[in-house]
C-alpha cells in the first residue's frame, strides 16, 4: 500500500529541493512528483537573470541542443550541467523551445546500452520523445541535402552537419554545444559550453 505525503517546499538554486519529514523512511522508495506554482513573479525573474547565465539565449524561440548538452543535463556533469540548468529553467517559463534531431537519440543511447545501465537508457527516451518543451525532429530528405552541403563546403563531420542542418532549416535562434567547430558555421549564432566555464 501506499503512502502519500504532502511536503511544500521552495526550489533551490540549481533546481534542486530538500525534502525532511518523519513520514519518509530510510531505505524505502518513493517517487517524487513536483508541482510548481504557477506565480507571475516567478516567471518573470527568469528572463533578465537567466540569459546573463547562458549568453545567447533568447527570450524565446527555438533553442537547438546537440547530443552532449542532453547527455551533460541527464547524467548531471559538471560544470556543463549547471550552466544547462539556465536553459532547462527558461525552458520551463515556456518562453524556449528546444530542438533537436532523431540523430542525437541515436548518440544518447550508445553509452547506457554499451554498459548496461537501462535506467539512464530509458530517461534519455523519456526527455526526448515525451517531454512537450523539446522538439525531436526526424531526418528528412532537405536536412540531408543541407548537411551534404555543409560537409562539402566546411568539411564538417556527417553528424555535425546533421545537427547544423537541423538547426538552420528549423530557424533555431541559437545552437548550444561544446563543439566550437559549429561557430564555421556563418548564419547560426553559436553558445559553446566548455567557453563559459573556463
Amino acid at each position: 500500500m501506499a503512502t502519500e505525503v504532502r511536503v511544500e517546499t521552495v526550489v533551490l538554486p540549481g533546481g534542486k529541493i530538500e525534502i525532511s519529514t518523519p513520514e519518509l523512511i530510510p531505505g524505502k522508495r518513493a517517487t517524487v512528483v513536483v508541482t510548481m506554482e504557477d506565480k507571475e513573479s516567478v516567471e518573470q525573474h527568469h528572463v533578465i537573470d537567466l540569459l546573463t547565465a547562458l549568453p545567447g539565449l533568447p527570450e524565446s524561440g527555438s533553442v537547438y541542443l546537440d547530443a552532449n548538452g542532453f547527455i551533460y543535463s541527464i547524467e548531471r556533469i559538471d560544470p556543463y550541467r549547471a550552466v544547462l540548468d539556465t536553459l532547462w529553467q527558461t525552458v520551463s517559463t515556456r518562453q524556449i523551445t528546444v530542438v533537436t534531431s532523431e540523430l542525437t537519440l541515436l548518440e544518447v543511447l550508445v553509452k547506457p546500452l554499451k554498459v548496461g545501465d537501462a535506467t539512464t537508457a530509458t530517461l534519455f527516451r523519456t526527455v526526448l520523445q515525451h517531454t512537450p518543451e523539446v522538439h525531436m525532429l526526424p531526418i528528412t530528405r532537405p536536412m540531408l541535402e543541407e548537411a551534404a552541403k555543409l560537409r562539402a563546403t566546411l568539411g564538417l563531420r556527417t553528424p555535425d552537419a546533421i545537427h547544423i542542418a537541423t538547426a538552420l532549416l528549423h530557424g533555431c535562434a541559437l545552437m548550444v554545444t561544446n563543439d566550437s567547430a559549429f561557430r564555421r558555421v556563418p548564419d547560426l549564432p553559436v553558445t559553446v559550453l566548455k567557453e563559459l566555464v573556463s
